[in-house]
């Protein structure tokens, strides 16, 4: 069986999706702390003039240590609007977006009070998209690296360290 150990992300990278597309089971570490400068809380996606970054805002204490079941979400901006406008500006004439996204536009209506629970309902939404059925759980407790008999991809997927991926059309 192979289980695969990784944080749930905002929309991630392809190569994220590419790891994680032939895992039997899924545990997302919920346990460890929120990170700055990663894909917890953001996103890139290719717009219409180039490479456009999304950040979802996050309430006081992003700066703390702070597990990340704990991370709340900020709506003193409105994030949602811009990010869900984004994505239409950039794929409304992309094949097949009209099926797609009466699947993730109620992930933007919705006002999430935690990043993770947010995170895990558009990973369950893209599930459903590609049509995976791969069963995923959350940690119970903090697993130090090197801890966990599986396959451990924490802190892999970092905009920093690009990964390189394959071709594909939008």
């Amino acid at each position: 069986m192979k289980t695969v150990f990784i944080e749930p992300v905002y929309a991630g990278p392809v190569s994220y999706f590419q790891s994680i597309q032939s895992a039997d089971h899924i545990i997302f570490d919920v346990h460890g702390y929120y990170e700055k400068r990663s894909y917890r809380n953001r996103c890139e996606i290719l717009g219409p003039n180039g490479l456009l970054k999304l950040s979802i805002p996050l309430e006081h204490g992003k700066h703390q240590k702070q597990l990340l079941k704990d991370v709340r979400i900020s709506y003193a901006e409105k994030w949602q609007k811009d990010h869900w406008m984004s994505l239409v500006s950039s794929y409304r004439r992309a094949p097949f977006f009209e099926y797609y996204e009466d699947t993730i536009r109620p992930v933007y209506e919705r006002r999430w009070e935690h990043l993770t629970d947010l995170n895990l309902n558009l990973f369950e939404s893209f599930c459903t998209l590609l049509k995976w059925n791969i069963p995923f759980s959350l940690s119970e407790d903090y697993i130090p690296s090197g801890n966990f008999s599986g396959i451990d991809l924490r802190n892999k997927f970092l905009p920093q360290h690009k990964q390189s991926v394959q071709p594909y059309l939008q």
